[in-house]
C-alpha cells in the first residue's frame, strides 16, 4: 500500500527558526528591556524635575496669595482703621480729618505694594464718605458677614469672580472690634487678586504642551493655562485618574504632577497645584538613545542571520544528497553507493549507511532462505498446524534481523530507534520462549501496549490507544497474539490512511460463560464490496493467498481451538471506522484446548 506523503521539515529552515527563537529573540528582548531601561530612567529623572518645577510654582502662587491676603486683613484690623469704622459722629470735617490722618496713608501704602489688587471694605456705618474703598451699605453688608460666617481660617475664599471686564481671586474676612469687648463684626473685607497676576507664574511653566491648573478644596479651576471651554473636560479626566499617575486627555497621554497648597491660618486647604506633562515631552531625552539601540541590534541580528544561512545550506546540502540516497533504497534500488564527503559525522554516517546497506543484502538473502525452509515444512498433527500458524506471525528469524539493526543503530548513535528495537524485540520474547498456545489476557494486553508504543514512536499522536477491561478478566486464557494482529490493521490500514488524529479502542467483557473482545478504530473504513470480500474471506480462511493474512490466520486459529464455540465478525463503514469482535469461550485454566480438537477442522 502507497503511504501518505508526510510532512517535511527541512533542517535548514529548523536552524534558522531555531536561531530565530533562541538567538534573536533573546537580542531582541535585551534590546526591549535596555530601552525601556532608557525609557524609565528617562521619565524618572524628568518626573523629577517637574516634580520641582510644580512645588515651586505651587510656592510662588501661595506666596503672592498669602502675602497679599495677610497685608490687607493686617491693614484692615488696624486700630485706626477699627476706630474710623465705628465712627458714626455726623460732623464730615472730624471725619475726614481722621480719615485723612489714619486710614487714607494705610490704603495707599496697602495699594502701593499691591498694585493688581482690589480691596473693598463692606460696613453699615453710612458717615464713611471719603474713599472708594468702603462700600455703605447695610444689606450687602450682611450678605458679605454671612458669607464669612464659615470660614475655616480668617479667610473665605469664593473662587474667580469678574469686575469692570478683569477676572480676580476673591476672598472675604470679618472684621472684628475687640476694643469694646464683644468682638462684634464692624466691617467685611473683600480682597481681589488679580488674575493677571497669578497667570505669569503659570504661563512660565506651561511651555511644550504642560496644562498647569490651580485647584481649591472642591476640585474647582481657580486658574488654568487651557480654553475656558476645555476646562470642564480637563477636570473630569482628573478625577477619573485621582489614584493614577497618568490620564489620557484629547488623545494625549499625560504624566500628573501635584504640589499641595496649604495656608490654614488664611483658610487656603486642599488647593493643588497640577502639571500635566504630556507623556512624549518627559520621553523626548531617551528617544534618540532607544532609536540607536534598536538600530544596531537590528544590524547584528540580520548579520548573525546571513552567517546562519550560509552555515546551514552547507551542511544541509551534504544531508541532502544522504537523505537522497536513502530515499533510492526505500524505493527499492540498493545498489547505490552513498557520494557523501568531508571528515565529521555526516561522512561517518555516509559510511555506516554503505555497511548497513551492505549487511541488509546479507539478511535479505538469509530471511528469504529461512521463508522458502519453512514453507515446505507441513505438520498432520494438529499442535505441529497450530505451532506453524503462530510461527509465521512471530517467526524467531526477526530477533537475529533486528539485533543486527539495532547493533547498526546503536553504531550511529540513534540510542532512540535502537530502544524501541530492543523493547519490541524483549517483549516478543517473552511470549515465543513461552511454548504454549495460550496465554492470559493481562500478557496479551501488556504486549500490544509494547507493540503499540513501537508504532507511536512512529505516528507520534496520530495514533491513540484505550484499553477497557475489568481486573476481573484479566486471568481469561485467550490465544496467543490474537490482539495484536487486529491492533495492527486498525493502525495500517485504517488510521495510517486518516489525515486527523484517531483512537483505537480495546473492550473485554466476560458474558456469562463468553469473553467477549471487540477492536474497534475510527479510521477510513471500508467500502461495501471490500468487507463483502472480506467476510467471505473468513468464511473459508485456508483460501486467500497472501491477502487478509492477519485476519485469515486469526479465523483458523480459533477454529483449532474452539471450532464452533468461538466467533468472528467485523463491521466497516467508509468515513466512520471498522469494528472487530471476537468471541470464545471463557476459561481460566491455561490448558492446550486445541488438543481437543479434530485435525479435519483445518
Amino acid at each position: 500500500m502507497k503511504q501518505k506523503k508526510r510532512f517535511r521539515f527541512p533542517l535548514q529552515r529548523q536552524m534558522i527558526l531555531f536561531y530565530i527563537f533562541v538567538g534573536l529573540f533573546p537580542v531582541l528582548l535585551i534590546c526591549i528591556y535596555f530601552s525601556q531601561s532608557v525609557r524609565t530612567i528617562s521619565i524618572s529623572q524628568t518626573s523629577e524635575i517637574y516634580r520641582h518645577s510644580v512645588e515651586q510654582v505651587g510656592k510662588n502662587l501661595l506666596k503672592v496669595i498669602s502675602e497679599s491676603a495677610q497685608s490687607s486683613f493686617d491693614t484692615a484690623n488696624k486700630d485706626a482703621m477699627i476706630g474710623y469704622l465705628t465712627d458714626y459722629a455726623d460732623d464730615d470735617y472730624a471725619l475726614y480729618n481722621r480719615y485723612a490722618e489714619n486710614v487714607q496713608g494705610l490704603l495707599r501704602q496697602l495699594q502701593y505694594r499691591f498694585e493688581k489688587m482690589r480691596v473693598n471694605i463692606y460696613t453699615p456705618n453710612t458717615n464713611i464718605k471719603f474713599s472708594g474703598t468702603f462700600v455703605r451699605d447695610a444689606a450687602q453688608f450682611s450678605a458679605m458677614t454671612a458669607a464669612c460666617k464659615d470660614t475655616k481660617g480668617i479667610f473665605q475664599w469664593n473662587g474667580i469672580r469678574t469686575e469692570y471686564g478683569e477676572k480676580y481671586l476673591s476672598g472675604c474676612a470679618p472684621i472684628h472690634n475687640y476694643f469694646t469687648g464683644s468682638g462684634e463684626v464692624v466691617g467685611v473685607l473683600q480682597v481681589s487678586i488679580s488674575v493677571n497676576e497669578l497667570y505669569e507664574y503659570i504661563d512660565e511653566a506651561s511651555s511644550s504642551g504642560t496644562v498647569v491648573l490651580l485647584l481649591d478644596e472642591q476640585n474647582q479651576a481657580l486658574l488654568s493655562s487651557v480654553a475656558e471651554e476645555e476646562k470642564n473636560s480637563i477636570i473630569s479626566a482628573l478625577q477619573q485618574a485621582e489614584n493614577s499617575g497618568t490620564l489620557q486627555w484629547n488623545s494625549i497621554d499625560y504624566l500628573i504632577f501635584r504640589s499641595k497648597m496649604e495656608n490654614a491660618h488664611l483658610g487656603i486647604m486642599g488647593w493643588q497645584s497640577v502639571h500635566l506633562v504630556p507623556l512624549q515631552v518627559a520621553e523626548e531625552g531617551s528617544r534618540e538613545v532607544r532609536t540607536t539601540g534598536i538600530v544596531i541590534g537590528s544590524a547584528l541580528a540580520v548579520i548573525a542571520l546571513t552567517l546562519l544561512v550560509l552555515f546551514a545550506h552547507r551542511l544541509t546540502g551534504r544531508l541532502k544528497l544522504l537523505s537522497t540516497t536513502m530515499s533510492a533504497v526505500e524505493n527499492g534500488d540498493t545498489n547505490v553507493l552513498v557520494p557523501v564527503t568531508g571528515h565529521d559525522e555526516i561522512y561517518d554516517l555516509g559510511r555506516h549507511f554503505e555497511t548497513m546497506l551492505a549487511r541488509l543484502h546479507f539478511l535479505m538473502s538469509e530471511i528469504y532462505e529461512t521463508e522458502i525452509k519453512k514453507q515446505r515444512i507441513e505438520s498432520e498433527q494438529k499442535s505441529a498446524q497450530l505451532i506453524a500458524l503462530q510461527s509465521q506471525i512471530n517467526p524467531h528469524y526477526l530477533f537475529n534481523t533486528m539485533e543486527t539493526i539495532r547493533m547498526n543503530l546503536l553504531l550511529q548513535g540513534d540510542k532512540r530507534t535502537a530502544g524501541v528495537i530492543r523493547m519490541f524485540a524483549d517483549s516478543f520474547r517473552e511470549i515465543i520462549d513461552d511454548s504454549s498456545l495460550t496465554c492470559r489476557l493481562r500478557n496479551e494486553l501488556d504486549f500490544v501496549q509494547k507493540y503499540f508504543q513501537v508504532q507511536k514512536y512512529r505516528y507520534e499522536e496520530k495514533i491513540n490507544l484505550i484499553i477497557a477491561a475489568d481486573d476481573t478478566v484479566m486471568n481469561a486464557v485467550i490465544p496467543k497474539f490474537l490482539l495484536q494482529p487486529l491492533v495492527e490493521n486498525a493502525v495500517y490500514h485504517g488510521l495510517e490512511l486518516k489525515t486527523e488524529n484517531g483512537r483505537i479502542l480495546i473492550h473485554v467483557e466476560r458474558d456469562a460463560e463468553l469473553l467477549r473482545i471487540r477492536v474497534e478504530d475510527d479510521g477510513v473504513g471500508m467500502k461495501p464490496e471490500e468487507l463483502a470480500a472480506l467476510r467471505h474471506c473468513l468464511q473459508n480462511p485456508k483460501t486467500g493467498g497472501t491477502h487478509n493474512y492477519a485476519l485469515r490466520n486469526i479465523a483458523r486459529r480459533l477454529i483449532i481451538l474452539y471450532g464452533d464455540a468461538a466467533e468472528l465478525k467485523i463491521d466497516s463503514t467508509e468515513g466512520w471506522g471498522t469494528c472487530i469482535r471476537v468471541s470464545i469461550p471463557y476459561s481460566e485454566e491455561p490448558a492446550d484446548i486445541g488438543a481437543q480438537k479434530s485435525s479435519d477442522s483445518i
